[in-house]
């Protein structure tokens, strides 16, 4: 009556366990103790499919995944917001900082040369004298002209 009892409970364990997770294979030791069970993954038998097919099937998907992966890769790197355009974009970004850094330097120039000119007398007198040629009365004005050399001369 010992014997039955060890049997009883691994039946009801082998169908506790079979019934939790179908796809495991579980087989008990040949001795009749009360020892664990093996348990193991089932092979799956390719059945009607045939031979070879699941391989080829996970190879197909294998591939197709991989087409996958290297489609992402290549968006990533050419696509709209891919690396390319965000290396385009940021040098842009740095041209355009460039040249608003330039014309507030300019602006900055302006300010000061138009604040001179409404605060500061000597500043419109040299103002008017190199851009106008005024001179002042009783000043002499001279001309220097450069008088270009003949090809004979050296």
């Amino acid at each position: 009556m010992a014997r039955i009892r060890p049997a009883i409970l691994r039946n009801r364990r082998v169908l506790l366990v079979k019934s939790v997770v179908p796809f495991l294979r579980v087989s008990f030791p040949d001795d009749q103790s009360t020892s664990s069970p093996r348990v193991r993954l089932a092979s799956r038998s390719s059945g009607a499919t045939g031979p070879g097919r699941p391989g080829r099937q996970r190879r197909i998907v294998r591939l197709l995944l991989l087409f996958l992966a290297m489609l992402i890769v290549v968006d990533g790197l050419v696509g709209d917001r891919g690396l390319l355009a965000m290396l385009r974009a940021r040098h842009e970004y740095d041209d355009l900082a460039a040249t608003i850094a330039r014309q507030r330097g300019e602006n900055a120039r302006l300010r000061e040369e138009a604040r001179r000119l409404r605060e500061d007398p000597a500043a419109i007198e040299e103002l008017a004298r190199r851009e106008l040629g005024l001179i002042k009365p009783g000043e002499k004005v001279f001309i220097v002209k450069d008088i270009p050399r003949s090809s004979g001369q050296k």
